[in-house]
């Protein structure tokens, strides 16, 4: 009954599209298309960037630009980016962010119109517009790179890949009316530790860009100096506002880091944490101007060690919320797990914040990722484990009563 009423459903959706005048089209030029505009929406934007950048500062020529513009777009995809004989591999993970909404919803449209319906039309789907957007990456590569700056065509096609793949298959999967098929497949126990690991750091994470806020507001005297010193003007302030946007998502993974302990490097030799800092020269970035002050750290931040703690308490209520048990240890236990998930999800997203981002000291830059990843799992697991231990001696006092 439950597959005849599923294919009942994807009937009337076809019919109601049919109703409306809409007609399917094949799938390869549906993903195809999607692929296109992802690819050129991204270009487009980080061109226009660029291109407002040349006109203010008059430096060069239009076409190097444009290059700079699809090298900054290549370089939000993880490709990297070769300048003479330094490597810059830290990724803008804003831009990164705004490539993966782009392919997500083009592919979500893509499937709903081609009619896709089976997870083979998915798969194909991901596989068409994965290759396209790949070979779109190479080729920007291939046209951009020269002596002085380039992109490897390799890296690009295989950064293109993953970023395009994890991007389209949610899409398609989604267009497809398959997402709700695929998350009821999962066992129970895996739906309540993925609902309340990604509640639980997503929060870690807004815990972090609150953390970079307040900074970056008590130091904002500095970041204006800092842009007024590099002569911005209003347009060049303007562009700076724009790169920062897309750096912020590093910042707030900084933060991250910064909450869990054991902080991060921004520069070889150098310590962020709450227990010190210890910094050195940076960068001229207004941005930058969130980082802490060299030397001890107030008392306070050390109560920031108690947010991961939370983090995992909330992924355990979202989880016991929206699947509930019976019984004390299977309520402890989806509540450590789904803080354990929380856990694992957040440190090991901290590997993506840092990267070599200039000659010198400035090709070592990060967060501590084994030791963010081992702190995060292990206290926001004890958050959720407590949730549930509360949870079930509440339920068990209920019963007794």
């Amino acid at each position: 009954m439950g597959a005849m009423a599923t294919l009942l459903d994807r009937a009337r959706v076809r019919t109601a599209g049919s109703a409306t005048g809409d007609t399917l089209r094949p799938l390869p030029a549906t993903a195809a298309l999607a692929a296109v505009w992802a690819a050129g929406a991204g270009l487009v934007l980080c061109v226009a960037v660029a291109l407002v950048g040349w006109l203010v500062g008059s430096a060069g020529t239009a076409a190097d630009a444009v290059r700079v513009g699809v090298q900054a777009w290549l370089l939000g995809q993880g490709a990297g980016l070769r300048v003479g004989q330094v490597t810059v591999d830290a990724i803008p993970l804003g831009l990164t962010l705004l490539s993966v909404l782009l392919l997500n919803r083009s592919s979500r449209w893509a499937a709903a119109r081609a009619g896709v319906a089976d997870p083979r039309g998915v798969a194909a789907g991901t596989a068409i517009a994965a290759a396209l957007y790949a070979t779109a990456a190479m080729t920007g590569a291939l046209f951009t790179s020269g002596e002085s700056a380039g992109v490897s065509p390799i890296r690009a096609f295989a950064a293109g890949l993953v970023v395009s793949a994890v991007s389209a298959g949610p899409g398609m999967l989604r267009g497809a009316g398959l997402s709700g098929e695929v998350w009821g497949a999962l066992p129970e126990e895996a739906r309540a530790a993925l609902r309340g690991g990604a509640a639980g750091a997503v929060a870690a994470f807004g815990s972090g860009a609150l953390l970079v806020s307040v900074s970056l507001a008590a130091g904002f005297g500095s970041a204006a100096n800092v842009a007024h010193a590099l002569g911005a003007g209003v347009v060049g302030g303007a562009i700076l506002v724009v790169v920062g946007a897309l750096l912020l998502p590093n910042a707030a993974l900084f933060g991250v880091a910064y909450m869990l302990g054991p902080g991060f490097v921004f520069g070889t030799g150098t310590t962020v944490a709450p227990g010190g800092v210890t910094l050195g020269r940076v960068p001229a970035f207004p941005l930058l101007a969130a980082l802490p002050a060299e030397g001890p750290t107030p008392s306070w931040t050390i109560g920031l060690l108690a947010l991961p703690v939370l983090c995992g308490v909330l992924a355990a209520v979202v989880a016991l919320r929206h699947h509930p048990v019976v019984g004390l240890d299977r309520a402890v236990l989806r509540g450590g797990l789904a803080g354990l998930v929380a856990g694992l999800a957040t440190g090991s997203a901290t590997a993506l914040a840092g990267g070599s981002i200039g000659p010198g000291r400035m090709a070592e830059t990060g967060a501590q990722v084994l030791a963010c990843t081992g702190v995060a799992a292990a206290s926001m697991a004890l958050g959720g484990a407590l949730v549930g231990l509360l949870v079930g001696w509440r339920l068990g006092r209920r019963t007794r009563i």
